[in-house]
């Protein structure tokens, strides 16, 4: 007979029960991959809308969340302005010290971090927090090293797939 425990213990799922601080990256994460320029040249990015109701639930439960992002596009400023995120680092070479700094001014361990990325420059990153994760769709150099892949596809509730682990892990209720 099937017993879902075992199964569980035997996969060695990630522990998010200890998760203090949420990380993402944006473009091929939360959004759909695609950068829409105007004929004037203004960038469109297109957002998740259920990615953004779990991360509001993380921060509604006091847990951090940050981006970390190569980007330097101010719809992104914008996107963390209506989800009410505080930590908002753009334009970022090295993501490995960022989330270093962040986690020194917010005196936390890497262990107690959660990050999920989607390609090469995430890769330095997921290595280093407790649990490195990558969406359905990521690079498959990330895949390999990514301690959690979502079922989900970028910018269709990879992030809200995350935000719900961390939430039912710790026995946080999404009412």
């Amino acid at each position: 007979m099937f017993n879902p425990q075992f199964w569980f213990k035997k996969k060695n799922l990630p522990d998010f029960s200890k998760v203090k601080l949420f990380t993402t990256d944006v473009d091929g994460v939360l959004t759909d991959g695609k950068i829409i320029f105007s004929d004037e040249g203004v960038q469109y990015k297109n957002f998740n809308v259920k990615d953004g109701l779990g991360i509001k639930l993380l921060l509604e439960h006091k847990i951090h969340v940050a981006i970390l992002t190569a980007s330097k596009s101010p719809a992104i400023i914008q996107r963390a302005n209506n989800l009410g995120i505080q930590i908002v680092l753009t334009g970022l070479t090295d993501k490995l010290e960022a989330l270093h700094q962040v986690c020194q001014e917010l005196q936390i361990s890497t262990a107690e971090v959660v990050y999920i990325g989607d390609d090469v420059n995430d890769i330095a990153v997921i290595k280093e927090v407790g649990i490195g994760c990558c969406v359905a769709d990521a690079h498959p150099q990330v895949k390999t090293i990514a301690s959690h892949i979502t079922t989900n596809p970028v910018g269709a509730g990879a992030v809200r797939e995350i935000c719900d682990r961390i939430l039912a892990s710790q026995k946080i209720g999404m009412n």
